[in-house]
């Protein structure tokens, strides 16, 4: 199921839409910002010296690059990575504040809860 519609669910589960959330903020900061530790803070504000600066904006993208005049290409990746940079930090916004504490009530979920083998992943 995409992103947009889980949140769309009326009957939806808080803990498979959390773990989207977070999917997602970690797949966008991976395209714009310089790797940090795993074990980071999503909601971390975003500063000027962690920002990548040339980020990799796809593969179709950089491909077609060679076909466009340097100052167009230089506009359009100007906009694409403010969109993204935009995205992320509203995508942050949305996170709640204790989204560490949630993580671990995915243990409690029915899922998981009756699976015959459980995993020791208890932290």
């Amino acid at each position: 199921m995409r992103p947009i519609k889980s949140f769309e669910c009326e009957n939806s589960n808080p803990l498979k839409l959390l773990n989207t959330l977070t999917t997602l903020i970690e797949s966008v900061s991976q395209r714009i910002l310089m790797p940090r530790p795993v074990n980071r803070n999503l909601l971390d504000p975003i500063t000027d010296r962690n920002i990548n600066p040339r980020p990799y904006l796809g593969y179709m993208f950089e491909t077609a690059q060679h076909n466009l005049d340097s100052e167009i290409l230089n506009v359009i990746r100007q906009r694409c990575f403010a969109f993204l940079l935009q995205l992320l930090k509203e995508l942050q916004q949305r996170l709640p504040d204790n989204y560490k504490q949630l993580e671990p009530m995915a243990l409690l979920s029915p899922d998981k809860a009756i699976k015959p083998i459980k995993s020791n992943t208890i932290t």
